[in-house]
């Protein structure tokens, strides 16, 4: 038995509510519904056609973002790597057995960290 988590959706036909699953995201058998759940879950269950044992009619969830029959995907967001200024004494946590190879940021994280920012 794989695990999902559940979307519930109430019919536009009949208000009755209906159980969509996604493996979208961690999976932790978790239950939703159209007002909560995570984008990622609602993209996942877009534009598949679900059936209402209630009335026995079918319907679709769907988002003028995301035609019928185009890719699900949001688009894919412009990423570089930045250079961060050196943290000062107690802005970062180090690993005892070796802490100039495993080092991690605590501090709260700004934009006038990132270096060539100023603010």
């Amino acid at each position: 038995m794989g695990m999902f988590d559940s979307v519930y959706v109430d019919c536009p036909n009949c208000g009755g509510s209906v159980e969509m699953q996604t493996k979208a995201g961690e999976c932790y058998l978790e239950r939703y519904t159209l007002d909560d759940a995570p984008a990622a879950l609602l993209i996942d269950i877009l534009n598949d056609p679900a059936w209402c044992r209630h009335c026995k009619s079918w319907f679709v969830l769907v988002s003028p973002e995301y035609p019928i029959g185009q890719p699900k995907q949001p688009p894919r967001p412009a990423v570089i790597a930045a250079k961060l200024r050196e943290p000062r004494e107690g802005e970062f946590g180090t690993y005892a057995r070796n802490p100039d190879y495993f080092r991690w940021w605590t501090a709260p994280l700004s934009d006038a960290d990132i270096e060539g920012n100023a603010s």
